[in-house]
């Protein structure tokens, strides 16, 4: 099929297997679709993903103008291999700065965030960590006298006003994967796919956290090295296409779980910190190399350099796990997200 779409804005193609899955069986097919600039030859690898009875998506934004060929690519389903066509490109019309410039990157020897065309981005963000709790489709009992038809609108609408460009959740409450994909698990990412939809719409940078607050996630699945990645590329193939940074989760650093936390887990350190295989897994997955860190704990406790603040000092000095060159280099680590406190 042949689709078109505005330089920097995600259009969706559809496709239909013929091949009968068992349930969530079909989250693990492995489905990627090749979009190929027929006159820059610039090309992008996109992850495709299960949405439900026989209807497999890729979402795409183009970043350049001009003829996008694409061809699908599935080892494991006839049905959806080898599928082509194209996606036409024109220049945005619309007046959101984000489409104007491109999306947000990191720039290395730049301690800001710039558009993809140079400009500077001076990130102003706002933390919304049950983003997904918070009403689509109605007011919700704490809208206590504002008139709005929806919570979760309203609260961007003003922020926006406000001058905010950057909107930061977790999806904490909006998703049930600690044993990895279940009955619910579509509907929860479908439910997802409206707020994302219209953060990007708004032209609002999401900067996300993957999957959830750190303990939510159980030993065993941090141990499954093949689920966790369907999961991350799971993730991208939904939400790679939008303006988006990626957090991880919240505190993913190492010492806020260790021993001088009582009731926190401990089975991970510096060697071992399963947050940096999410982060290889999202920077392998991710065709467009969105921005990454790691939502680091608390200043007082993890800083870039290792000095901490006043925190008693423990082994590797308070120093992030992705402080480290070669950490950085696999999982494309490029910004950091720290939380700032006053004895820094």
């Amino acid at each position: 099929m042949n689709y078109s779409t505005e330089k920097w804005l995600v259009v969706e193609l559809t496709f239909n297997t013929t091949k009968k899955y068992d349930g969530v069986d079909a989250f693990y097919v492995i489905m990627d679709a090749e979009f190929v600039n027929r006159e820059t030859k610039k090309t992008y690898n996109i992850p495709c993903f299960w949405d439900g009875d026989s209807t497999f998506k890729a979402r795409f934004a183009p970043t350049e103008l001009g003829t996008w060929d694409y061809v699908t690519k599935c080892d494991t389903d006839e049905s959806l291999n080898g599928i082509t066509g194209t996606v036409e490109c024109t220049e945005y019309t619309g007046d959101l700065e984000l489409y104007k410039h491109g999306f947000i990157k990191s720039v290395l020897g730049t301690k800001y965030f710039v558009y993809d065309d140079g400009t500077p981005f001076f990130y102003l963000g706002d933390t919304h960590w049950n983003m997904f709790t918070e009403e689509f489709d109605s007011a919700g009992d704490h809208a206590v006298g504002i008139e709005t038809d929806s919570h979760f609108k309203y609260i961007v609408d003003k922020r926006i006003a406000q001058g905010f460009n950057v909107y930061q959740s977790e999806p904490l409450g909006g998703f049930h994967l600690d044993a990895g994909f279940n009955e619910t698990s579509l509907e929860e990412f479908q439910h997802a796919d409206k707020y994302f939809k219209y953060l990007a719409d708004k032209g609002v940078t999401h900067a996300n956290a993957q999957f959830f607050f750190c303990t939510r996630l159980t030993e065993e699945f941090f141990n499954d090295g093949d689920k966790l990645e369907i999961l991350s590329r799971y993730w991208c193939a939904r939400y790679a296409a939008y303006p988006v940074m990626w957090t991880l989760a919240q505190e993913c650093d190492n010492d806020m779980y260790d021993e001088n936390h009582p009731g926190q887990k401990t089975w991970w350190n510096y060697a071992n910190n399963p947050w940096v295989t999410v982060a290889e897994f999202m920077h392998k997955h991710d065709a467009y190399n969105r921005p990454l860190s790691g939502h680091q704990e608390s200043a007082i406790w993890t800083t870039v350099t290792g000095e901490g603040a006043y925190y008693p000092k423990k082994s590797n000095g308070g120093r992030s796990v992705f402080a480290d060159d070669d950490v950085s280099e696999k999982c494309g680590h490029d910004w950091w997200a720290t939380q700032w406190k006053h004895p820094v």
